[in-house]
């Protein structure tokens, strides 16, 4: 009989840390749900803690609504609330765990810049499909610098056609400048001739060059590429002062030498 209770014990501590109890917590609620009300004293001898860290445990475990506080003839008391309120507990922990999820995903990008700038490690990210392309071109708009970009339009056209005129209005919209390097053909030079303005700056390499089924993206102490082939959707997003001082530099030779039409 011994060893089954043992056994049940375990369990339910076992799962009562994994609702996000600490041990110790644990400890007490399983020593209240098998024996019922008491007071801190008994508590203390169940649990086997000292008797300050036992009284912090057990109003923690009051502040999550586990437990319930009362006072006979002067002692106090404490008691379970219904298992229900576990639930309750675990759901609501979900919800906060969600929340700080999705903050966390907001300022991600800049606690990633601190880091790989204290630590001068790159931090890489591979994207497939879909995804991919909302990721690389979302991340371009979070920029505080300029965009500088190498792109062939045919390709981009031929595959994201729609989904790069919603881009082009939400930078705009954003008010985040561009220089973009295009090759100097027909297709380019009908597409962007006299097109320049305050927030896009395009000139033309001019020299004979295949076509290139890549964007590249050099901003804000990154570097994205996206292939655009259409078997195979791949961004990539490199984040290192040096890798983006070196391909800056590069961007800026380039576009020296390139001519504005």
């Amino acid at each position: 009989m011994s060893n089954k209770i043992t056994e049940k014990n375990t369990r339910y501590l076992d799962l009562l840390k994994r609702s996000g109890l600490g041990e110790k917590e644990a400890l007490i609620v399983e020593a209240l749900l098998e024996n019922g009300e008491m007071g801190a004293g008994e508590i203390i001898r169940r649990v086997n803690l000292k008797r300050g860290d036992t009284y912090n445990h057990i109003y923690s475990l009051k502040n999550k609504g586990i437990i319930e506080e009362s006072s006979t003839k002067g002692w106090k008391r404490f008691r379970l609330e219904h298992p229900s309120r576990i639930e309750e507990y675990i759901e609501n922990r979900s919800k906060e765990l969600e929340g700080a999820k999705k903050e966390l995903s907001a300022v991600l990008p800049a606690i990633l810049s601190t880091y790989n700038l204290s630590y001068h490690k790159p931090g890489v990210k591979v994207f497939e499909g879909e995804e991919a392309i909302e990721r690389v071109m979302s991340d371009s708009l979070t920029s505080r610098t300029p965009i500088y970009e190498y792109l062939d339009p045919s390709e981009v056209d031929e595959i994201l056609d729609k989904t790069n005129k919603k881009y082009v209005l939400k930078r705009l919209d954003a008010k985040i400048a561009k220089k973009l390097l295009v090759p100097n053909t027909t297709f380019s030079i009908n597409r962007y001739k006299g097109r320049s303005n305050e927030l896009t700056k395009i000139r033309f390499l001019d020299f004979e060059m295949a076509k290139f089924q890549t964007v590249m993206q050099i901003y804000d102490g990154k570097i994205s590429y996206l292939t655009l082939s259409p078997d195979s959707v791949i961004g990539v997003i490199i984040e290192d002062p040096y890798i983006y001082k070196m391909h800056k530099t590069l961007f800026d030779v380039s576009w020296e030498a390139a001519k504005e039409l």
